[in-house]
């Protein structure tokens, strides 16, 4: 059973609207050790310059519980995925609705950038953090009227 979290606006990066969930209690606290690590940190104020939307996935470790004694078991090795993604009209940043009149005709970018954060949540460290090149979509916004007969 998944835990999950919705942003309260309290912390720094929930600003730049972040959805954090863990796929269990102890991959939880892989996110707890992951957010006091300056480098993600660094992940968090740059989504916030860009008006970005954070996702903070805990996806390990798998914890497995025996089912006669009720003892749970699990790698100290988490893994923590964290997705930015943000889009930009004519070069600025696009965080706000705007009607397609307002946007027709000017080029659009859709970013998405990965990290895979790896954590040793017995030791409270975040032991490596590996980024995946940026995807980029881009295009130009075409406005079309068509009349029905």
């Amino acid at each position: 059973m998944g835990l999950v979290l919705i942003s309260s606006g309290v912390l720094p990066e929930e600003r730049a609207h972040t959805f954090i969930y863990a796929t269990n209690d102890v991959a939880q606290r892989g996110i707890d050790i992951a957010q006091q690590d300056p480098r993600v940190r660094q992940i968090f104020d740059d989504a916030i310059a860009r008006k970005g939307t954070v996702t903070i996935a805990a996806v390990q470790p798998t914890v497995m519980v025996d089912r006669h004694t009720g003892e749970s078991s699990y790698s100290s090795a988490g893994q923590v995925v964290i997705t930015s993604n943000w889009q930009t009209i004519g070069g600025t940043a696009y965080s706000e609705p705007q009607s397609f009149a307002a946007v027709a005709d000017r080029s659009l970018e859709s970013h998405q950038q990965l990290w895979h954060v790896l954590v040793d949540v017995d030791n409270g460290q975040v032991t490596q953090i590996n980024q995946q090149a940026n995807g980029v979509l881009s295009d130009t916004i075409i406005l079309r009227l068509y009349v029905l007969r």
